[in-house]
């Protein structure tokens, strides 16, 4: 599976290094403002490096924004605006032009780069967003404990006894057991302004649970949509059953149809989703549901992508039951049909006798269309079965466009009314 679209994958990774380093920062400067032995050559190396991929990042979207303007037509100075400017202060090295200090948490303004970022990616990859949900939530769960740790630490501060790698753990402990409401009570707080903090904690407590919650509900939600379906059907069901009596087998076969819809995660309708989209992104959204299965029938794979986009916009798709008819000798031959999943039994007029059994890829349908009489078989689903249908009046207009086609489907029809009811 790929993730990125191939057009945007280097600005992708480009966004990606930039989360990456800002993240790094994210960590680092809240350490290094805690523990002197935050600094080394190599984490020294790693500052360096992003600071200089920051000061890229300005270039890299002024270029990005200069050729986006060819299209969108901005004037130059909309490059200049809050966008600007949040690069801009995350681009400078507060700490080593005014010394280390708070205010070098400025620069941590540059995670509202990541979570546009972040957001972007969940908008475009629908089919990962729950995952996406999930990696960002962890993510920014996880910078909010840290940052809460070293803050813990600022203001209870340090235990001189203990090393730096055991009072930031004990900075976690507390923070991690706060914002959970466990609070074992070891550690407490005794100035006011320690009281103050811990409140702080706990409200963040409150609102990072209050948030998780509300995703984990719309979570769940989203990942199975089809069993969210089916226990709203079955609940219709059952209130349907209260005021009006249904006889056992009528129930069974419900169920099992709404089980069906569950299990084979089919429950949308086509021809309503389809209805929603513009006319352009109605015909590229048919074509891409409806090329496969349509180039998968024999008689239409040697067709032109023109006649493929007429019939796609025109299929409507529909779902039949084990047992059900698709019609009866004597019914009017108004559409065609081709099955996509499934199989039908066609039975002679007195339903005696199998003429033959239709699986995915088969046609039917053509012979009352094209000698424009009744139907001279019967139709009838072995199992549950995924079918298009092409409506009389539609399909004849579109014949007219193609005789070659058309004529091979009437030499079909011949040759199927030979073979099964002439004596």
């Amino acid at each position: 599976m790929i993730l990125l679209y191939s057009e945007h994958q280097r600005r992708y990774i480009w966004n990606v290094i930039i989360l990456i380093a800002s993240t790094f920062l994210a960590v680092y400067i809240p350490l290094q403002l805690q523990f002197e032995s935050a600094s080394s050559p190599l984490l020294d190396f790693i500052y360096w490096t992003c600071n200089i991929l920051f000061i890229i990042d300005i270039g890299v979207r002024y270029h990005r924004f200069t050729k986006d303007q060819t299209i969108s037509k901005r004037p130059s100075f909309h490059f200049f605006g809050g966008w600007f400017i949040v690069d801009l202060i995350a681009a400078i090295p507060f700490g080593v032009l005014f010394g280390q200090g708070t205010f070098q948490l400025i620069r941590l303004i540059k995670l509202a780069r990541g979570a546009q970022f972040i957001r972007s990616i969940q908008q475009a990859e629908v089919r990962l967003s729950i995952l996406l949900s999930l990696v960002s939530f962890v993510f920014w769960a996880a910078l909010l404990v840290h940052w809460l740790s070293c803050g813990w630490l600022s203001v209870f501060g340090m235990d001189p006894e203990e090393s730096d790698t055991t009072n930031y753990i004990s900075s976690l402990y507390w923070t991690i057991t706060t914002l959970t409401a466990v609070g074992y009570g070891d550690i407490v707080p005794f100035t006011n302004p320690q009281r103050l903090y811990a409140i702080l904690v706990q409200i963040s407590g409150i609102a990072v649970f209050g948030y998780l919650i509300g995703e984990v509900v719309s979570i769940i939600s989203k990942l199975d949509a089809a069993k969210a379906r089916y226990a709203e059907q079955v609940e219709l069901l059952t209130t349907a059953l209260k005021r009006r009596g249904l006889s056992k087998d009528l129930q069974r076969r419900i169920l099992d149809y709404y089980t069906y819809l569950r299990d084979e995660d089919t429950a949308y309708d086509e021809s309503t989703f389809l209805k929603t989209l513009p006319e352009g992104l109605r015909t590229d959204v048919a074509l891409d549901l409806k090329k496969g299965f349509i180039e998968s029938i024999p008689l239409f794979r040697e067709a032109d992508d023109k006649f493929i986009i007429d019939v796609a916009l025109k299929l409507e798709s529909l779902i039949a039951t084990p047992g059900e008819y698709i019609f009866k000798a004597g019914d009017p031959g108004d559409a065609l049909y081709f099955v996509i999943r499934g199989s039908l039994n066609v039975y002679d007029k007195s339903e005696d006798k199998v003429l033959t059994i239709l699986k995915p890829g088969d046609f039917f349908g053509e012979i009352a269309i094209f000698k424009r009489i009744p139907r001279s078989a019967t139709v009838k689903a072995k199992d549950y079965c995924q079918l298009y249908k092409l409506k009389r009046k539609i399909f004849n207009t579109v014949m007219k466009e193609y005789p070659d086609l058309a004529k091979q489907i009437e030499e079909k029809a011949r040759t199927r009314e030979e073979r099964y009811f002439e004596e």
